[in-house]
């Protein structure tokens, strides 16, 4: 009776609590059919009655009065609960064809997320079933009013963000301000997604034009990185295999890596410290390696890591044990801080 359309379950995380201004209540003395014409909203489809593009409303039913009522109100919650998963998941990945390139973003929306200003029908007795009946409804517009106010904080504190990293002419610092934006940005698309469900014409003719801004920030980054090519050198590798991981980093983190320094605005320079140690009968060696991403106006991004000790009857065996073991760790772990370092 309450749903006309299929709702979806996706796989989605979210808690909603939902603290509920109600506005009016319901009468505690009710007549029984016999006597009373039962409402519109009984005999036909609820929606009918309480206009959708006006009305969020649910019929809930039980034994008493504070019962209906209250199976109204979890109904409405429920439909809150699904809907904002529904909406969530839509919004996870954002395409840009300009660079055929995707970008997944999980949206978790875990806000006390508020019911404003419900109202409920006095209940209706049905002697033939035995229960009370009961519509718990909200008007659209009055609870997007009453939710605009976080609707905008979140906006101006992304749009402050954003805005800071259009400013910025150094491509990679760019990045990262961009990245900042875009994670500043997911409490304002949160928001978003509630005040979509409780009134897409004025979320979209208030705030469409910020969501626009904040879904185009992929495709920003993106362009920085296809614009500024970055060349890898390595001192002192071992049959190439330290530069060859750093490419692939580089690469799968979406930058064009080029082969020549001249036509590259980066040059990210590794090099690799094996720190011999003297004195011993056998070969010890100590080795780390440092990087340094370097542009126009110097570093714009450093990593460093050691690996443990190596023994070896000779320095070839040594060196080729110890540069494995620098290309395990930048494996490891040079991605995570490269993404974590630039937000991307």
């Amino acid at each position: 009776m309450f749903f006309a359309k299929k709702l979806i379950f996706p796989p989605f995380f979210i808690f909603i609590i939902f603290p509920l201004l109600v506005v009016s209540c319901a009468s505690t003395s009710v007549k029984e059919s016999s006597t009373q014409k039962a409402p519109d909203w009984l005999t036909s489809d609820v929606n009918s009655v309480y206009n959708e593009n006006e009305h969020i409303a649910a019929v809930g039913e039980g034994y008493s009065t504070d019962l209906a009522r209250n199976d109204a109100l979890n109904k409405l919650s429920m439909y809150f609960e699904t809907t904002v998963r529904s909406e969530g998941v839509a919004k996870r990945v954002t395409v840009n064809s300009s660079f055929s390139s995707s970008s997944e973003q999980t949206i978790s929306v875990t806000s006390n997320m508020k019911l404003f200003g419900v109202k409920f029908t006095e209940a209706f007795y049905l002697k033939k079933e035995k229960k009370y009946y009961c519509v718990a409804y909200i008007d659209r517009k009055d609870a997007w009013a009453r939710y605009e106010s976080e609707i905008k904080n979140a906006r101006d504190i992304f749009i402050s963000y954003y805005e800071n990293a259009v400013h910025e002419v150094e491509p990679i610092n760019k990045i990262k301000l961009l990245g900042d934006a875009q994670k500043t940005g997911e409490d304002f698309r949160e928001k978003l997604v509630f005040a979509n469900i409780l009134s897409k014409d004025l979320t979209q003719k208030t705030y469409g034009k910020d969501e626009q801004l904040l879904s185009s920030i992929p495709s920003m980054i993106k362009k920085e990185q296809v614009s500024n090519p970055v060349y890898i050198s390595v001192d002192d590798d071992n049959a190439g295999a330290i530069e060859s991981a750093i490419r692939k980093i580089f690469s799968n983190l979406g930058f064009v890596v080029s082969g020549s320094a001249t036509n590259a605005s980066y040059t990210a320079k590794a090099e690799v410290n094996y720190n011999k140690a003297s004195g011993t009968t056998r070969i010890v060696l100590n080795p780390y390696i440092t990087l340094s991403l370097k542009g126009k106006n110097g570093s714009v991004y450093a990593f460093s890591a050691e690996s443990e000790k190596v023994v070896a009857p000779n320095e070839q065996t040594a060196k080729e044990i110890a540069a494995q073991d620098i290309t395990e760790i930048i494996q490891q772990k040079l991605e995570a801080d490269i993404k974590n370092t630039l937000g991307l």
